[in-house]
């Protein structure tokens, strides 16, 4: 195996352990180190790291990714934020109906957080309704903040309520 190769596999390994999106990492294995550095705040590494398996748990997942979670929040790209949870779209609103029994107390507290600094971002109150529709179509759709965000509406019956709008092209 050539120098090139070993480099690609390198920043692939790197990049999948660290942001758990094969997809992205497949596009960032190409990419120089400044780059890598500039788009996703990941510093230069000189030995290859072992290929973690992308966790089936949702927790295990968002504890996982709450630092890159925190460098897209700081340089304002959260936007670009994509849950990579190997689930259906049917498993998936299953695991979001499991953490909103009794009352949301099993919702995982990095989903809240979530929310209200999209609130932040859009210029609304933390705890307006936007951000958990956002969050909860995003998670449930396999979907970019920014993709759902194009997307959403408000009701035009009620106007405190925010639908996803899968016609808005």
């Amino acid at each position: 195996m050539n120098k090139k190769q070993q480099n690609r596999k390198l920043k692939y390994s790197y990049i999948r352990n660290y942001t758990m999106d094969a997809a992205l990492a497949q596009k960032a294995r190409d990419w120089s180190w400044k780059k890598i550095e500039k788009e996703l705040g990941l510093q230069k590494v000189d030995e290859r790291p072992r290929l973690r398996p992308i966790p089936r748990r949702v927790d295990t997942y968002l504890n996982r990714t709450e630092k890159y979670r925190e460098y897209l929040q700081q340089e304002k790209k959260i936007d670009q934020f994509r849950f990579a949870v190997k689930q259906t779209p049917n498993q998936r609103k299953q695991t979001w109906v499991r953490f909103s029994e009794k009352d949301a107390k099993d919702m995982p507290k990095e989903l809240n957080q979530l929310a209200e600094q999209i609130n932040m971002k859009s210029g609304f109150d933390p705890n307006d309704s936007y951000g958990f529709a956002v969050v909860f179509y995003s998670f449930t759709q396999d979907k970019r903040i920014d993709e759902i965000e194009a997307l959403m509406v408000k009701d035009r019956f009620d106007g405190d309520i925010y639908r996803f709008n899968t016609k808005v092209k």
